[in-house]
C-alpha cells in the first residue's frame, strides 16, 4: 500500500511558498512539528502586510494555508475598546487542500497564484 508522506509534502509545498513570498518581504518566523500529536506541523510567515500560516491537520488529513492582514491602529484600538479583545490581524482567505490536492500541480498552481496576490 502507497503511504501518503504529510511531513514530506509539507517540505516540498512549503519550500515552493517560501520561494514565492520571500521576494515580497515574508520571512518565516514560526516553525513547529508535533510527531506525537498526529504529525501536525505549520509554519508562520511574517510581513509588512500581515502574516501567512501554513498547516498541515494530521488529524484531519489536509493542509490549510491562513492569510491575514494586519489591522490598522484605528481598527484594533477600536476592537479593544468597543468589544474587549485585542485581535490584530484579520483573515482574509483560507485556502483548504486535501492530502491529495497538495499533490496535484493545478490545485498548487492555482492556490499559489491566489496566495500570491494577496500576500
Amino acid at each position: 500500500m502507497n503511504q501518503f508522506d504529510a511531513k514530506g509534502t509539507f517540505d516540498i509545498v512549503e519550500k515552493e511558498i517560501e520561494s514565492r513570498l520571500q521576494p515580497k518581504g515574508y520571512l518565516r518566523t514560526k516553525h513547529q512539528h508535533h510527531p506525537g500529536t498526529f504529525g501536525n506541523i505549520y509554519s508562520v510567515y511574517e510581513g509588512g502586510r500581515g502574516l501567512i500560516r501554513f498547516i498541515w491537520d494530521g488529524k484531519d488529513r489536509r493542509y490549510v494555508i491562513r492569510v491575514y492582514r494586519k489591522r490598522s491602529w484605528f481598527m484594533s484600538t477600536f476592537l479593544i475598546s468597543v468589544l474587549g479583545r485585542n485581535d490584530p490581524d484579520q483573515l482574509l482567505k483560507e485556502f483548504v487542500l486535501t492530502g491529495d490536492d497538495a499533490t496535484n500541480d493545478d490545485m498548487l498552481k492555482q492556490t499559489y497564484g491566489e496566495l500570491l496576490a494577496l500576500s
